[in-house]
């Protein structure tokens, strides 16, 4: 669980293809751990993850294993979802061929969940035949004796579900049972005898069911039990149909019996505890009454002395505390506010030094086409000189140019670049050197630009402010 979280913190902070690696595998342990705990959300939820990750970094082997746990999980009831489960999880497998046994587990399960859905359905058993006839060739091939039996055992169900019996017989009799010394064992005798006695074959039946001497799981001794009453009702035997029966009945109240002997230990046993408890409660009580009672007499001025010094001293440390941790808040807001004021400073420099910079260089340029062009003035700059203006006054003004391009659609170049000129301080008369007329001009050029383009009709609002504003 603790390398679970660990992982599961680490991947939310990390891309590293190891460590989703790492979580998927122990999300698949984790699964494996509240399955055993009959915990059945919360592993469903852990395999989820275990296949999601596992996908994620091609972690084939743990992805091929969760979705065989999980369709472990879901097919009680949903037969359908455990079988599309097994089928991926088979298509999976294909890609990395690691472990036949794995690949045995997954055709017998498919084979068991396809039966299952044909048998409840009435439908077609081709699937689960197929699924069933790969898992015994495939244990043959392989040489695997446990597999082989398991998947003879899985094909013996399958025709039987499907009412050949005699099928089922063949194969269950390749099935060789040593010793009926497991709960499995027994299962599968009991499957066995079941198929002799759909052919009729009583007495083979009836021996196999009498072989178990002792059998220590009472539900299975009552199965057995009622097996052989159905066997001698075959044999038409009233006296074993009614010794039989007896013997089922017998076992089945020897279970109610045992069932309610056991709850009864219980009951008396928590009530002996509880009674037990209560004394021992009542007794600590009065210990602890009389104890306290006697200190409080003896030691009650003391007490009060030493609680009040130590109030004192916890108050004096309380407002010592308090003062220095005073004292450090206003240091460290003295400090940032100092470090804000120096931050402004050095932008406000550095803007400043900016604009007088773009100032100079449009001046120079103006100057220069002046010289150039006879006297005639006006500015000799290439679009995409006015391109880097814009742009830097961006940078150093929050974008304030593109927010007046997406606000303002209507606005020209020329009108752009008169913003521009005004944004970086040029007055009236430098403006009419550049564009070759009067301030006055330029002053009626401003007002129109206001007032038409971006609609303001406040005259007490300049152009400069209102540009400032946006």
């Amino acid at each position: 669980m603790q390398a679970f979280k660990y992982y599961s913190y680490q991947k939310n902070k990390s891309s590293d293809q190891a460590i989703i690696k790492h979580y998927a595998q122990s999300a698949l342990y984790m699964g494996d751990w509240y399955s055993s705990q009959d915990s059945v959300k919360l592993s469903e939820d852990c395999y989820r993850q275990a296949i999601k990750y596992s996908e994620k970094v091609e972690d084939w082997h743990t992805c091929y294993l969760a979705y065989e746990r999980l369709a472990e999980q879901v097919q009680w009831g949903n037969e359908e979802e455990a079988l599309r489960l097994i089928e991926k999880g088979i298509q999976i497998y294909d890609k990395c061929n690691d472990n036949i046994e794995n690949l045995l587990s997954l055709y017998a399960y498919a084979a068991h969940y396809s039966a299952e859905i044909a048998y409840r359905n009435k439908s077609d058993f081709q699937s689960a035949l197929n699924y069933g006839y790969k898992a015994y060739n495939l244990a043959i091939d392989s040489c695997l004796t446990n597999y082989l039996e398991q998947s003879l055992a899985t094909l013996a169900e399958i025709y039987w579900e499907m009412g050949e019996y005699q099928k089922a017989l063949d194969f269950a009799r390749k099935i060789k049972i040593t010793e009926l010394d497991s709960e499995y064992s027994l299962i599968l005798n009991m499957k066995i005898a079941q198929y002799y006695l759909s052919c009729d074959s009583v007495a083979k039946a009836k021996e196999l069911c009498m072989a178990p001497k002792i059998i220590d799981n009472k539900k299975l001794a009552y199965i057995y039990a009622r097996e052989l009453a159905e066997i001698a009702a075959r044999h038409s035997n009233k006296d074993s149909i009614l010794y039989y029966m007896n013997s089922a009945f017998s076992r089945s109240e020897d279970m109610f019996l045992e069932s309610l002997k056991a709850k009864d230990d219980y009951l008396r046993e928590t009530i002996e505890k509880e009674k037990e408890n209560a004394l021992l409660t009542y007794k600590n009580r009065m210990r602890v009454w009389i104890f306290g009672i006697t200190l409080c007499f003896i030691f009650i001025g003391g007490l009060l002395v030493v609680r009040l010094l130590i109030m004192r001293i916890r108050m004096h440390r309380e407002q010592h505390r308090r003062k220095e941790e005073e004292a450090r808040h206003l240091q460290i807001e003295l400090q940032l506010m100092n470090e804000k004021q120096l931050a402004l400073a050095e932008s406000q420099q550095k803007k400043e030094a900016t604009i007088k910079h773009l100032q100079k260089y449009i001046i120079d340029r103006t100057d220069v086409a002046m010289k150039l062009k006879d006297g005639k003035p006006r500015v000799k700059m290439s679009p995409k000189e006015w391109t880097d203006i814009e742009q830097l006054l961006d940078e150093i003004d929050d974008k304030r140019f593109l927010r007046m391009r997406t606000k303002f659609k209507e606005l020209t170049l020329e009108d752009i670049r008169l913003c521009i000129m005004v944004r970086i301080g040029m007055s009236n008369p430098a403006i009419g050197e550049i564009y070759g007329i009067t301030p006055s001009a330029v002053q009626h050029r401003k007002q129109t630009l206001k007032k038409k383009k971006f609609g303001s009709l406040d005259s007490s609002i300049t152009l400069d402010e209102f540009i400032e504003s946006i």
